[in-house]
């Protein structure tokens, strides 16, 4: 059918000569006949003009039912064809307000391990920022998240905390970027000391991981956690008990799928002593503010 209706789109002159020939050809050809006198007996017409020109015009009339018939079974593919299209897109906008409304990330697993003294040293610059590093190596290639706690800059040890998560892509939609906009860390009392709550930031093109997260695929990364506070050691890592201690971080990042979701996550991380990890999710619309 389609074909039938292409080569008339792309023969259009052709096809208007055959109807034009159709409908004028047959009543000239019989007005000639029966103006040519043969002289043989058995070519001689024995139906008058008018069956003739009444055989001819029942013909005409099948050919146009033929074709209507033909343009309604066109139209009613194509009427088809058109509404399958729409459910689809219908579909995929159901699905992205849906998604919306859920993360696009989850956690698949999570490591996190004890603070550990590192001789790693970094300027006042760097603190309160977060930076994505990508670590090459010949069998695979790692990416980090390095946070830096502000520096109280008159501490002897140096030290680091290292979580490891692995993320998978629950949409159905390629991320094709996922942006490390802040990680968070709660503040505490402990013993007679406060420490106040931090917001490292992610700044400028160092906070993009552009990886093309796939559906169902996953994307391991290490977030290496830099201080020098030891009351960050001795509450996490509950050194002290007398005191109650555990280790809590909110990681907001914002995903961007190929299908143009856009879907800001807080992916909140806790550990309590002697207690498994806990994950929890939020997600929404909005852009998160860096204030």
């Amino acid at each position: 059918m389609n074909k039938i209706v292409d080569w008339i789109k792309n023969h259009k002159a052709t096809t208007l000569i055959v109807c034009v020939a159709m409908f004028f050809l047959p009543p000239v050809l019989v007005h000639a006949l029966f103006k040519w006198n043969s002289g043989i007996d058995w070519l001689s017409a024995e139906w008058s003009a008018g069956d003739v020109l009444a055989y001819i015009a029942g013909f005409e009339a099948f050919i146009g039912t033929i074709v209507l018939g033909v343009v309604t079974v066109y139209q009613s593919e194509k009427a088809s064809w058109e509404n399958e299209r729409l459910s689809r897109e219908n579909n995929f906008l159901q699905r992205i307000s849906v998604q919306r409304l859920l993360p696009l990330v989850s956690v698949e697993s999570i490591t996190i391990e004890r603070s550990c003294i590192t001789t790693r040293l970094y300027s006042q610059d760097k603190s309160s920022t977060v930076e994505v590093a990508d670590t090459v190596t010949p069998e695979k290639r790692e990416t980090h998240l390095r946070t830096y706690l502000p520096r109280l800059g008159n501490q002897v040890d140096k030290y680091y905390k290292r979580v490891k998560l692995t993320i998978k892509n629950i949409s159905d939609s390629a991320i094709c970027q996922i942006s490390v906009d802040r990680i968070e860390f709660s503040g505490f009392k402990y013993q007679d000391e406060t420490v106040s709550k931090v917001c490292c930031i992610g700044t400028g093109n160092a906070k993009y991981i552009s990886w093309l997260l796939l559906p169902e695929n996953s994307l391991e990364i290490t977030i290496d956690i830099f201080f020098d506070n030891n009351l960050y050691k001795k509450f996490w890592e509950f050194e002290d008990p007398t005191s109650i201690g555990n280790f809590d971080m909110c990681l907001y990042i914002t995903n961007r799928s190929l299908s143009g979701i856009k879907c800001v996550e807080e992916i909140y991380i806790n550990q309590a002593v002697g207690f498994k990890e806990r994950v929890m999710y939020k997600a929404y619309e909005e852009e998160t503010s860096n204030a």
